[in-house]
């Protein structure tokens, strides 16, 4: 019975190299074509014809909006302590900055008759 070919490891990566190439290509065309078909491209495509535009031009406006985009971003203030505004008339050591939901001791207090004015720390 004769033998077959011996393949190398070094053939057969080269293979898969080959195939995965193959493979991103045809995913990025496939994702193009349903791209260009829909309704939202040719809607964008009408416009930067009628603007005249060239590949170039339109690569160029999108790398500045996206560059504008990044300008805007700001940074979250997470763990920023702030000073507490309302302090439990009963127990002192109960404070609170009046964002969030409000303590169970502010309720019962509300509850009392009191106001948040009288629990105003400024006020003390």
């Amino acid at each position: 019975m004769p033998r077959g070919r011996k393949r190398t490891v070094e053939s057969m990566r080269n293979e898969l190299e080959a195939l995965k190439k193959q493979l991103e290509t045809r995913e990025r065309d496939e994702k193009l074509g349903q791209l260009t078909g829909s309704k939202e491209f040719r809607v964008v495509a009408k416009e930067i014809n009628r603007l005249g535009l060239s590949g170039d031009e339109v690569g160029e406006l999108f790398q500045r909006q996206k560059d504008v985009v990044k300008r805007r971003k700001t940074t979250k203030r997470k763990g920023v302590k702030l000073k507490p505004k309302y302090r439990n008339p009963e127990n002192s050591e109960q404070v609170w900055t009046g964002r969030g939901n409000r303590p169970r001791w502010v309720t019962a207090a509300l509850e009392r008759g009191l106001t948040l004015q009288d629990m105003l720390i400024e006020a003390e």
